[in-house]
């Protein structure tokens, strides 16, 4: 079954189809890596047929072991399935949902005639651009401050709307003091939005700042008792993640966040040192 790379949810049952189906392409996929093979036969998920007859994604992932971040992210070839497509760039979420004119810094999206792509260098390219906002890896956007901070002037003075931190294992977390050093620099909104490995957006900040909403089609999120959080891909078949126990701690809240929208918002966003993340592995599967 083809799966559409965006979906809008008709109804909780829909959704949950809907992941279902993206999770069951995942497992195929990872039975051609020579990592997963052996237990997902363990599992007796040995054939398509199996595959099919899952309910829920639940019922397969506590047959699977866990999977050390440091493991997977060292050892590629390994998780690596040949014949899949590599992941397309993803597509910016825009803060409040409306579009406005955002320069994407160090990291590839697709474009569009209100987003467009700069290296991390092209200063003087990204001020003529004149976005209303800018979108980045927290990395980056720290190292843009650190310039406007030295040059002692605004430099870009059609920054009016938000500037987007992009966080995630691939590019560090935003804390207080990031968070609050940006808004000193560039005096507008920031919003952060944390990305999977292979680009796909985990979670959002929507204009309440009560927390990151997961976007519960493009992962499944566990968390140890070590609050670390635990990856599963909805969306990456090239590097599919299954039981990923990655260096980010975080909390969950449920309910309705202020700006009215119910489910799932990710917490208190922070990274494990590679120590204390390989500690954690071995305390959870001894």
């Amino acid at each position: 079954m083809k799966i559409p790379d965006r979906w809008w949810c008709g109804s909780r049952a829909a959704a949950r189809d809907f992941r279902l189906a993206r999770f069951r392409q995942i497992l195929l996929s990872a039975r051609r890596t020579r990592r997963y093979r052996p237990a997902l036969d363990l599992a007796c998920l040995s054939s398509a047929r199996d595959v099919a007859s899952l309910c829920a994604i639940e019922e397969a992932l506590h047959k699977l072991p866990y999977m050390d971040w440091w493991d997977f992210r060292g050892s590629p070839a390994d998780f690596r399935n040949p014949r899949a497509p590599a992941p397309a760039p993803p597509q910016l979420r825009y803060p409040a949902n409306r579009q406005i004119l955002t320069a994407v810094v160090g990291l590839r999206i697709v474009e569009s005639g209100v987003a467009r792509m700069f290296h991390p260098g092209w200063i003087e390219q990204i001020r003529q651009f004149g976005p209303e906002a800018i979108a980045a890896p927290v990395r980056v956007l720290k190292r843009l401050a650190a310039s406007a901070s030295y040059q002692g002037r605004s430099v870009f003075p059609s920054l009016t709307r938000a500037v987007v931190a992009f966080t995630g294992v691939e590019h560090g977390t935003l804390s207080s003091a990031d968070r609050n050093a940006l808004w000193q620099t560039f005096k507008v909104p920031i919003f952060e939005q944390c990305l999977a490995p292979d680009g796909s957006l985990l979670a959002w900040e929507c204009e309440a700042h009560e927390g990151l909403h997961a976007v519960e089609e493009n992962a499944f999120v566990e968390l140890n008792s070590g609050s670390q959080l635990i990856l599963t891909s909805l969306t990456d078949r090239r590097h599919p993640a299954i039981r990923v126990i990655t260096p980010l701690t975080a909390s969950f809240q449920d309910g309705t966040c202020g700006c009215g929208q119910s489910g799932p918002r990710i917490t208190g966003l922070a990274i494990r040192s590679a120590r204390r993340q390989a500690a954690g592995y071995a305390a959870l599967t001894n």
